[in-house]
Order: C-alpha cells, then sequence, then structure tokens
C-alpha cells in the first residue's frame, strides 16, 4: 500500500512538473555532476501535440552554474519581451566556466537536450539551434557535428577556434547574424565561416548591422524574421532561404475562403508569410502543380497559395484546409483575418 502511494506520488509530481509553463528550472546529471539548466514551455503547451525545439547557447558573461543567467540575454530576453512569437520548447544549457567553448561541453548540450525530449512533446525533424558570441561559434561547430540532430542553425557574432570546419551544414538551413562595428569578435569572422559554407556546397543568409557593435543578438532576435525562419526552416529549406533574403526575389501569396480572395505581393506577400507561419500553416504547405481542383473541394476551403521567383529558384507551394479540421483552426482563423483585415 505505501509502495503504491509513493509511486503515485511521484507519478502526480512529473505531472505537475510537466504542466509547468514559462522558465522552468531543471537539472541534469552528467559524468556524476549536476548541472541546473531552463526550458521555456510555451504558455499553451500541450502534451498531445509534438513541439518544434530551440536550443540556445550562451555567451561569455552568462557562464556559470547558476542555471538562470544563461536565460536572462539574448533569446531569453526577447521571449519575455514577445513569449506569443515563439511558440517554441526552448532550452537554455549553461556553459560552466567562461575560458571553455561550447565545444568542450558537447556531452553537457546533448544531455540536455535528450533529457527536454523525456520531458515533453517535442518533434525531432523541428530541432534548431541558435546562439551568441560563445554560444554563436558553438552553433557553428555544434551544427556541424551534428547537422543531422539540428534541422536550422542561427549563429549570432559567431567564431571559429580551432580546427572545426562547417562543412557539415553544406544541406542545413544557415542565417548568421554580426553587427560590422563589432570590436570584440570582427565581423569578418562570419563573413568567413559563410563564405566557406557556401564553398561547401551550403547557401547560408548572412544579416550584418551597421554601426552595431558586440550585441547584434538584441537586433537578431527582437527585428528580424528569425522567430518565423526556425518554424520554417527545417521543412521549407527554400522558402526560409527566401524569407531571410528575398532581394530581388518576386512574392505573391493568395489567400481563398469560399469566394473571397485576396492577393499580396512584394513586401506585403511576406509580411503575410510571417504571419501564417506562426499558426502553422506553412507546416500543410505541398507542391504547387498550378491547377485548381474546386469541383472536389467545397465552397467554404480555405487556400494559401505561395509563389516566389529569384536566384535561388522558384518556390511554388500550396496548403488547403478542410472546414472541418480541428487541427488546422487556428490557420483557418488567421488567413479569414487576414483576408477580411484587408478588406476594410
Amino acid at each position: 500500500m505505501r509502495r503504491s502511494l509513493a509511486v503515485c506520488c511521484v507519478l502526480l509530481a512529473s505531472a505537475a512538473a510537466q504542466s509547468e509553463t514559462g522558465f522552468v528550472d531543471k537539472v541534469v546529471e552528467l559524468d556524476g555532476e549536476r548541472h541546473r539548466y531552463q526550458v521555456f514551455v510555451p504558455e499553451d503547451y500541450d502534451a498531445a501535440t509534438r513541439w518544434p525545439l530551440l536550443v540556445f547557447l550562451n555567451g561569455r558573461g552568462e557562464c556559470g552554474r547558476d542555471g538562470r543567467r544563461q536565460a536572462s540575454v539574448g533569446l531569453g530576453r526577447a521571449i519575455r519581451r514577445e513569449p506569443a512569437r515563439w511558440p517554441f520548447v526552448v532550452v537554455f544549457p549553461q556553459k560552466p566556466v567562461k575560458r571553455t567553448q561550447w565545444g568542450d561541453h558537447e556531452d553537457l548540450v546533448l544531455a540536455t537536450l535528450a533529457q527536454t525530449e523525456r520531458d515533453y512533446s517535442i518533434d525531432a525533424s523541428r530541432r534548431c539551434l541558435t546562439g551568441l558570441s560563445q554560444g554563436g561559434s558553438g552553433a557553428w561547430e555544434l551544427g556541424s557535428k551534428h547537422a543531422d540532430t539540428f534541422g536550422a542553425v542561427a549563429p549570432i557574432c559567431g567564431y571559429r577556434l580551432g580546427t572545426w570546419n562547417v562543412r557539415g551544414l553544406a544541406k542545413t538551413p544557415v542565417w548568421a547574424f554580426h553587427g560590422e562595428a563589432d570590436a570584440v569578435v570582427p565581423v569578418a569572422q562570419s563573413r568567413l565561416l559563410c563564405r566557406e559554407l557556401t564553398k561547401a556546397g551550403g547557401a547560408p543568409a548572412l544579416t550584418t548591422y551597421p554601426g552595431v557593435g558586440h550585441n547584434s543578438w538584441d537586433r537578431a532576435y527582437r527585428d528580424s524574421a528569425l522567430a518565423e525562419w526556425f518554424r520554417l526552416a527545417p521543412r521549407q529549406p527554400l522558402g526560409a532561404r527566401y524569407l531571410a533574403d528575398h532581394d530581388g526575389a518576386a512574392a505573391r501569396v493568395e489567400l481563398r475562403v469560399g469566394e473571397r480572395r485576396r492577393a499580396f505581393e512584394g513586401d506585403e506577400a511576406w509580411r503575410v508569410v510571417r504571419q501564417l507561419v506562426m499558426v502553422s500553416a506553412m507546416d500543410e504547405l505541398r507542391p504547387d502543380d498550378g491547377e485548381t481542383d474546386d469541383e472536389e473541394q467545397p465552397d467554404a476551403r480555405f487556400e494559401l497559395r505561395v509563389q516566389v521567383d529569384g536566384e535561388a529558384g522558384a518556390w511554388r507551394r500550396r496548403a488547403v484546409f478542410a472546414a472541418d479540421d480541428a487541427g488546422s483552426a487556428a490557420a483557418r482563423a488567421a488567413i479569414a483575418a487576414i483576408i477580411a483585415a484587408d478588406k476594410r
């Protein structure tokens, strides 16, 4: 009887822990040592759904063993500012000492990732990696070594120390950021790594900020389309490439609800793409052959079409949402709202 009661208490405690949202304190044991870290869990987290996951690697100033400082700068700050914009489970391991590089703590990163996937419902096909400064270097290095684990990588003011190379990222979407006035890590580091990745067959995007020093991370996480890019990149790499850098590309987005239609082009098209990415509408995109199937679909159907033409090639995709599909309710509502707003 006592054993049954103890088991029940353990199960109830585990369920309560998994139902916590926001920034949750965690501990993982590695080689007999306990490491504190944090996990951000969205307010609407539901274990019945598999969630995309981000791993964030901190910079030198946030190293330590308190388990919290690493989530106070960069991505953690951006999430606190706009939590609804980051519908991901986010893992914040903490590099314990300043003098090392993240490559020296590869096992810690993988251990916190594995523990998070045991604790939460994660979509393994949508794991992404990012970090700033020392963490930006770690994102380059660990992303290259574990390209089969991470579906997209975003290093911010990263660099290389050591002999590792970026060839492993040749097939992985990469979006790098750097301040052009960075006196701590020169922007030449990101340019060099991107050139090497391009020569290896990759297609990295690089955003640089004129006049910005070492702290390019606040602008990257706050002002760019990085949150939407993380959602899009693992499943639609060409679309994500254009989302990161669509200069010179012609874009058109068409929405339809029954007989109501609306088309957007240029920057307005990308604004709509960003809105629809975050309600999972882009998760349903399929190749578009240009044909219509009006006779087979009810008048009340919800439809999304994306057409982009640029130097990287044509990206044409389509999604149709059934009116009675509970899983697509958010996408349908967003499409209807966008049409209604632009009709006023």
